[in-house]
């Protein structure tokens, strides 16, 4: 595949917006535990908790399962998902900056990791990777900004193995948040930002079942600040206050993100 080619095609359009910018800031994730940029400041310690906090769903919310699976994850930065969670069979993460993919594929090694996870470098609509194998299909950052998420969705059903999982989060559009959330990202944006975008619960039910997707739960994952203040502080409160909010769907206009988690039929 030619990935020069691909970019070629979608010059001035936000992806190519996408892949600019991580070109440029790929290096300042190299000692970053996370790959969310704001956070990267913050000590390993501190990152390790933040990851704690935000992949919670797949370690303690029993929503997904990933022991000895074969995982997809589009989005995949440097390999965050892959060094995080154990225990599956293997991992395949795509990217589409080159320079991410480098840095992840050094992690992977140094976390003696290269015998079953790899980090390749393409667009997500560009893979060329074997169809309906994969017991789970996810992205974790990437929706924020796809330009058409319907046909984003679609291409990662088609490497999901019919029975498979297929997760990804969201940033939620929240009344409580979205007007001061927009006016940073513009103000962001003005500074050689991406854009990013928001989505409503139904909005994205609306795209899992046009791509075929069933029985699809939501889960809240981020409420401000308890994320930074976990991160920081570590109380053990802040993430059962968040676990027990994650289950009272009217606290959902508090939230900023969610995963939504769905399954191939048979």
């Amino acid at each position: 595949m030619d990935i020069g080619n691909d970019r070629a095609m979608r010059l001035g359009t936000k992806t190519e917006q996408l892949y600019k910018w991580y070109d440029e800031n790929a290096p300042k994730f190299k000692d970053a535990v996370t790959v969310e940029q704001p956070f990267i400041k913050l000590t390993p310690e501190e990152q390790y908790r933040l990851n704690r906090f935000k992949l919670w769903f797949l370690e303690d919310g029993n929503a997904v399962f990933l022991q000895g699976k074969r995982i997809l994850e589009f989005g995949c930065g440097h390999g965050r998902l892959a060094i995080e969670v154990r225990g599956y069979e293997s991992y395949l993460g795509v990217d589409v900056c080159a320079e991410l993919v480098r840095i992840g594929e050094e992690r992977l090694k140094r976390a003696g990791l290269v015998d079953r996870a790899h980090l390749v470098t393409s667009d997500c609509l560009a893979f060329e990777g074997p169809e309906e194998y994969f017991d789970v299909v996810c992205s974790l950052g990437m929706f924020a900004f796809v330009e058409d998420v319907e046909a984003s969705l679609r291409k990662m059903c088609a490497h999901l193995k019919p029975g498979g999982i297929l997760f990804a989060n969201f940033y939620h559009a929240s009344p409580l948040y979205d007007v001061i959330r927009r006016l940073r990202w513009r103000l962001a944006e003005r500074r050689g930002g991406i854009p990013k975008q928001l989505f409503g619960e139904a909005e994205i039910r609306s795209f899992f079942a046009a791509v075929g997707l069933a029985d699809m739960p939501i889960l809240m994952i981020e409420y401000p600040p308890l994320d930074t203040l976990y991160a920081h502080r570590g109380w053990p409160w802040v993430l059962k206050l968040r676990n027990q909010m994650a289950r009272r769907p009217w606290l959902n206009i508090f939230a900023t993100d969610f995963v939504a988690i769905a399954n191939k039929p048979r």
